[in-house]
């Protein structure tokens, strides 16, 4: 059996979306051309994946780091300066679910991949 796993950047997600929509970001900020030509977000990954005929077996998403964006507090699109504090509070999170249950840290880490949200996806396929 052959397993190949996938991380890629979450882009054009149901948050980055809503956020852009409804003004709490005054731009796509995750459009980074021409740094970045390719965009994938769940769909794209498993559509991809699926063309070459392989089948996802599991996926992940990490901490959903856009979520702080819908606060004017920590908006660090609007304001730059509030990005270090934003990541070392994702940090302190993050250790804290996984302190609490690492099994089930990693099944809300699957449900957030579920739902399209995380900053990055982690998609693990297998040959058909």
């Amino acid at each position: 059996m052959i397993l190949e796993g996938h991380d890629i950047p979450n882009e054009f997600s149901i948050i980055q979306q809503c956020l852009y929509v409804n003004a709490f970001v005054p731009e796509k900020y995750w459009v980074q051309y021409p740094a970045h030509i390719s965009y994938f977000n769940r769909d794209g990954l498993i559509s991809i994946y699926d063309e070459a005929e392989w089948e996802m077996r599991d996926m992940i998403s990490s901490y959903p780091f856009d979520l702080n964006l819908f606060n004017e507090n920590t908006n660090y699109v609007r304001d730059r300066s509030l990005g270090k504090s934003c990541h070392r509070a994702r940090v302190k999170i993050d250790n804290l679910l996984f302190s609490a249950s690492t099994e089930n840290a990693i099944e809300l880490s699957r449900i957030r991949a579920k739902l399209g949200i995380g900053q990055d996806l982690t998609g693990f396929f297998q040959a058909k």
